[in-house]
């Protein structure tokens, strides 16, 4: 009896034994490997739980030996190019636009590459700020989070440099109130139906030679892009239609002095204050602006898109004054640069409308 009693104990242990070793075996964790890679007999592939590392580099042959291959972005064809990669392959990286008020955010996407392998970078041609960052990378992982670098260099040797920031962004709706902006008694324009005519003078002999007219659209993030406009210009008869929306990147309102109020700091806006004549092969011959220039003060209009009501007030800058009472869609600012002071306004009875002319100006490039 206790013989059989033993056999049966040692044959109960022996089932608790491999069922806790089964046990030990299904919950011990599988270690974490690079994407795209899969443990040794396994055809499963275990997502990315270390974060890639970013490099940047300007373009040399050196650089450019590393890579099979290049995603190309031309941002600023007068910048320099400059190549960024990462040490493992990930499938997505984002150039942005970072802007700044109290801290650094992110702007906007200005192209997005696919898959990156290790040996493909991302080469743009860009221009590096040399104060606050203004360009950047970001990188989704594959739990949804976000990381955000900014392009800068190094104080050492000048090289560029990726620096991780938060990416916070300004308020929404940082309302004005009536004690800091007088709203009751503001004359201001609004925005209009995006419809240009004029007589444009001093046109030259160069009439009969432009085909084309567009636009030199402007950014506070740094962002410069040629969008053609639908007109026709004749021997001095000017005609636009400025578009009902802009196919360019718009930033945030940024980069005015302290004591700019402003209604509301997630909006965003574009703008350019000339237009520009094209000969047949698409280069530029001139240029049209409405403006007066006494040799002391000029005043010329600046056409803003905007995409949402915004209100921006100073008045307690002597040097830099601005009233912009700015409708969703094309605005009029009316810009006046003294030796002493600059106004921006939105009320064209700060300037005289009567002295405005539509000026055309030759372009250096149209000389040749």
């Amino acid at each position: 009896m206790k013989a059989k009693f033993g056999l049966f104990r040692l044959i109960v242990i022996g089932a608790l034994m491999c069922a806790s070793l089964f046990l030990t075996g299904c919950s011990k964790e599988k270690p974490a490997v690079r994407q795209g890679e899969a443990q040794q007999g396994e055809t499963e592939y275990i997502p990315v739980e270390i974060p890639p590392t970013f490099r940047i580099a300007r373009l040399t042959d050196e650089v450019q030996g590393k890579f099979e291959a290049f995603d190309q972005y031309v941002h600023d064809e007068y910048g320099e190019w400059i190549v960024i990669w990462a040490d493992i392959a990930i499938d997505n990286l984002d150039f942005i636009s970072v802007g700044f008020t109290d801290d650094l955010f992110s702007e906007g996407i200005w192209y997005s590459t696919g898959e990156m392998r290790t040996d493909k970078a991302l080469m743009v041609r860009t221009s590096v700020s040399e104060g606050l960052p203004t360009r950047g990378i970001s990188y989704l992982d594959i739990y949804g989070n976000r990381t955000y670098y900014y392009i800068g260099e190094s104080g050492l040797d000048d090289s560029l440099v990726l620096v991780e920031f938060q990416n916070i962004l300004p308020p929404e709706g940082e309302i004005i109130t009536s004690e800091s902006f007088p709203v009751e008694g503001t004359t201001v324009s609004g925005a209009f139906d995006g419809v240009i005519t004029a007589q444009v003078e001093n046109s030259g002999e160069l009439n009969y030679l432009i085909t084309d007219l567009c636009a030199q659209m402007n950014s506070d993030g740094g962002f410069e892009e040629y969008f053609s406009l639908s007109g026709a210009y004749t021997d001095g008869d000017l005609t636009v239609t400025l578009p009902e929306s802009v196919d360019v990147i718009l930033s945030r309102i940024t980069g005015y002095p302290d004591g700019v109020y402003i209604s509301d700091r997630n909006a965003r806006r574009c703008s350019f204050s000339a237009i520009i004549g094209l000969f047949m092969d698409g280069s530029p011959a001139a240029s049209f602006r409405l403006e007066y220039d006494d040799g002391d003060v000029l005043c010329y209009v600046s056409y803003w898109y905007v995409d949402r009501d915004v209100t921006l007030y100073c008045d307690n800058n002597l040097e830099f004054l601005m009233d912009l009472n700015l409708k969703t869609g094309w605005n009029r600012v009316y810009v006046i640069s003294g030796p002493a002071s600059h106004r921006s306004t939105t009320d064209p009875s700060a300037v005289d409308m009567i002295g405005m002319r539509w000026q055309f100006k030759k372009l250096i490039t149209a000389e040749g």
